[in-house]
């Protein structure tokens, strides 16, 4: 996850404004499985107004499209360059949130996964959350 904008971290005296997040999956031919993540990225417990799901179809050719359609809520974007970078970028670009989260696919997460980035983002030095672990940005040179 990164900040997209500058979002204040947590004081002790002021009042903690909401946060919200564009959560960013690329996909390919995951037909199998999309289902299950876009049913768990739609059960989080976190506000559903705070935040938006953006899919990116990388060129599948077996209806994962088509399944992701199905849910209004859900955009999607398509990227012709072939690649999961690409297609994460084009996500990225694309977001209307102040924070980016990433996720696959064949990724179901945890009904709690947004309100924990969000608190591992109101740590006053957090500037990246990974995995829910909130790193200080000096140590990723390291």
């Amino acid at each position: 996850m990164v900040r997209k904008s500058n979002v204040q971290p947590h004081s002790a005296h002021v009042e903690q404004p909401e946060i919200d997040i564009s959560v960013v999956v690329p996909f390919y031919n995951a037909g199998r499985y999309i289902e299950r993540s876009i049913k768990g990225l739609l059960a989080q417990s976190y506000p559903s107004t705070r935040y938006e799901i953006i899919m990116i179809d990388n060129n599948s050719t077996d209806g994962s499209a088509e399944l992701v359609r199905k849910y209004s809520p859900i955009r999607l974007l398509v990227e012709p360059k072939q690649g999961s970078y690409a297609a994460r970028n084009r996500g990225a670009a694309a977001a209307k949130r102040a924070i980016i989260a990433f996720t696959d696919a064949d990724c179901v997460p945890a009904a709690d996964w947004l309100e924990r980035i969000v608190a591992s983002m109101r740590v006053p030095w957090a500037e990246l959350v990974q995995g829910g672990d909130c790193l200080p940005w000096n140590l990723l040179l390291c």
